[in-house]
């Protein structure tokens, strides 16, 4: 699990901030700090600068102004830190002071808490955009790694005008691979209060931090667009965007537009009501506008007053449709339904994965009040809901009746890449109930004719038209001839081949028994409390402890972390453990 410093300020100026200027031109006054340190000159200890660079500024933020820009190996008399000891308060040999970002200097001490000096205001001097014209500090800082993870030192640091790329085959610079490498971005930014819909384009893992707040995180892979919705109050916002790449050709876009400006008292569009509980009892603890029932919250809180899990919504509003049929579409993870002049169209009030879509149709003319009802149990959250006009002049006579829930037929692999002989699990959703199923294997190329393999998994359906195959992925085919390293077609498919669903396996070249370097595989990449993960890896030396840390990222470097498990590594350093994942 890579984990990394979201707070800090490695980089020396030109800052990635937008072009802001600050209303009170004047510096910050000067601390003192506390006479037991200052007085005597000692400190409390020395801070080094271990990155390339980075910035001494007048206060512990990236919106204070910059002081002096510092070389690696600088030296710092450490006077005191300030409340989130992230920011280390300190003197220069020419008794300079000011404040540093901790993690990218070698300190682990405990000085005092500092007041900080007054924070600056701020206007923007231009709309936020997010591709703003380049210019000394307008880019995003980029951090380039020659490793698909974020680990050790990023080869190249850049300014890019935007993250707006599409590398394909070709490295994005000279010193780094073309498959295999990560990169990260970050910038502060100005906005207006408001929810805005950040979203892009990938062929990797990503993962969005807002305020040191993870807004996203399809670190597992993304194979096409992401998006997610964010509340932004007026002012600053610090962004970091994790790139992750995974296969070719690469590509990574990341940008953002204004979903909703802040809620008006009259509803104009879904009044949300978000209860604390998953029955929508009692009074909602938050009330608010919501332009589009189009949520992505994964394991994130929706609103103040509620967690993670065990909540409910109920969104109503009154739409004028123009004569026509209309079909309702949801699609949620977990439980929701759908009314229409208290009517109940849709009614899927159970835990679910979100894999199906379930529809209705009806024919609608005039005013007609909708209400739309959501609970989250436990895992990621997300719920959509739209509509669309089938039949823009039905039958006048037409009596309209229920029309069955439709359902998509859906295959997920667990895990999604392996060598050889991994044991693979694939789950499927949208197949007619207890009904008997079987699993292909085929080239990706090849996923057409996947039937004319053998059949390498039996089961059935239940009741409800899901289920799961398990099976070891073979060293070859039944020709005899080895299957490649490569993109692999899982087809759960009925015996009459009528429904069908396929999934991409990734297939990698096994390990060598002694890894040359260093390597940490999670499976899965994702998942809630209570998960069960395995953690294997290997180019560790031989027969020594091996400890697996969980933190957020804002906490990943704290020096008193403690091990959530210890194993050891074997005779050619390798290494496999599980690790349960706490709700804590």
């Amino acid at each position: 699990m890579p984990f990394g410093l979201l707070t800090g300020d490695e980089t020396p100026a030109p800052t990635a901030t937008l072009a802001l200027t600050p209303t009170t031109p004047t510096m910050p006054p000067t601390l003192t700090p506390p006479p037991t340190s200052a007085s005597t000159g000692a400190g409390y200890g020395i801070a080094t600068v271990s990155s390339r660079g980075l910035n001494m500024r007048s206060g512990p933020g990236t919106v204070y102004a910059i002081i002096r820009s510092l070389v690696r190996g600088t030296q710092i008399t450490v006077l005191g830190q300030d409340a989130s000891s992230l920011w280390l308060y300190g003197r220069l040999a020419d008794r300079t002071d000011g404040w540093v970002a901790r993690a990218y200097t070698n300190y682990i001490g405990s000085p005092p808490v500092v007041p900080a000096p007054p924070t600056p205001v701020y206007r923007p001097t231009t709309t936020a955009t997010p591709f703003p014209t380049a210019g000394p500090g307008l880019g995003w800082q980029g951090e380039y790694y020659a490793n698909p993870s974020l680990q050790g030192t990023p080869r190249v640091v850049r300014e890019d005008a935007a993250i707006n790329f599409n590398w394909g085959f070709n490295a994005p610079a000279p010193s780094l691979p073309s498959t295999g490498f990560s990169v990260r971005w970050f910038r502060t930014l100005y906005f207006s209060e408001g929810t805005y819909r950040l979203y892009g384009q990938s062929d990797g893992g990503v993962r969005l931090w807002v305020d040191n707040r993870l807004v996203l995180d399809q670190w597992s892979g993304v194979n096409g667009a992401y998006s997610t919705d964010v509340w932004l109050s007026q002012g600053s916002h610090t962004f970091f965007v994790d790139y992750g790449q995974r296969r070719q050709p690469a590509t990574m876009s990341f940008w953002w537009e204004l979903a909703g400006p802040t809620p008006s008292p009259g509803f104009p569009e879904w009044r949300g009501e978000y209860f604390n509980n998953r029955d929508l009892a009692g009074n909602p603890v938050y009330v608010r506008n919501d332009r589009d029932i189009d949520f992505n919250w994964s394991w994130l809180s929706p609103a103040p007053g509620l967690g993670t899990e065990n909540y409910s919504v109920r969104w109503a509003r009154t739409i004028g449709f123009s004569s026509g049929d209309y079909r309702f579409h949801i699609r949620s993870d977990d439980g929701s339904r759908v009314f229409v002049d208290g009517n109940r169209i849709i009614d899927e009030w159970r835990d679910m994965g979100g894999n199906t879509t379930f529809t209705a149709d009806r024919y609608l003319s005039g005013n007609h009040h909708v209400v739309v009802e959501y609970y989250q149990h436990t895992g990621p959250a997300f719920v959509h809901f739209w509509w669309e006009r089938i039949h823009a002049t039905p039958t006048p006579t037409r009596t309209p009746t229920p029309t069955p829930s439709a359902r998509n037929p859906y295959a997920d692999a667990n895990p999604s890449s392996g060598s050889t002989g991994a044991q693979i699990i694939v789950s499927f959703g949208g197949f007619p109930a207890n009904t008997a199923v079987n699993l292909y294997l085929g080239a990706y190329v090849r996923a057409a004719d996947a039937a004319a393999n053998p059949i390498y998994a039996s089961g059935s359906s239940d009741r409800f038209g899901a289920g799961s195959l398990s099976f070891t992925l073979p060293a070859a085919w039944s020709d005899g001839s080895p299957i490649q390293p490569g993109k692999l077609s899982l087809l759960v498919a009925t015996s009459d081949l009528r429904v069908t669903a396929a999934t991409d396996f990734d297939v990698r070249a096994p390990r060598p028994t002694v890894a040359p370097n260093p390597y940490v595989e999670v499976n899965p990449g994702s998942g809630g409390p209570g998960t069960q993960v395995t953690v294997r890896g290997g180019g560790y030396p031989a027969s020594r402890a091996i400890n697996i840390y969980l933190g957020g990222v804002v906490r990943a470097s704290e020096a008193d972390a403690a091990p959530i498990v210890t194993t050891s590594s074997d005779a050619n350093g390798n290494f496999s453990t599980l690790i349960l994942l706490p709700a804590t």
